[in-house]
């Protein structure tokens, strides 16, 4: 894994960098919690008891955990579900499917970050 281009490709380091105000070490604390905070699990069960309104609720509240960490692969994916869940309906599997691949991937840069101290900003 190529990780400056996978962490690239995943976290908008300058918006974070803005956004932490130059902290790297805030947003590195920040970002190793999103493993404890990624609520996909939760979201997934929402869609499955096709409850539209509390996948809402829990889709609303990680699309604003997402945009805080920067992790715009997550966002780009979670986006188009939040604004499917607005409406009142509930998202495809293939959406869904997709959503869960790209959580992975960011915990697993994440976890990478975090056990190989790397420097960020």
């Amino acid at each position: 894994m190529d990780i400056s281009y996978e962490i690239a490709t995943n976290i908008d380091l300058a918006g974070a960098k803005e956004r932490f105000m130059g902290n790297e070490g805030l947003f590195k604390k920040f970002l190793l919690r999103f493993p404890q905070e990624n609520r996909y699990g939760e979201l997934k069960k929402q869609v499955d008891e096709n409850n539209a309104e509390g996948a809402f609720q829990v889709a609303h509240t990680m699309k604003g955990v997402v945009g805080n960490l920067s992790l715009v692969a997550v966002g780009d994916v979670l986006n188009p579900i939040v604004e499917v869940l607005r409406a009142g309906s509930l998202p495809q599997n293939e959406q869904m499917d997709e959503l869960e691949k790209v959580c992975t991937h960011s915990l697993e840069i994440i976890k990478y970050i975090e056990e190989h101290d790397v420097k960020l900003f």
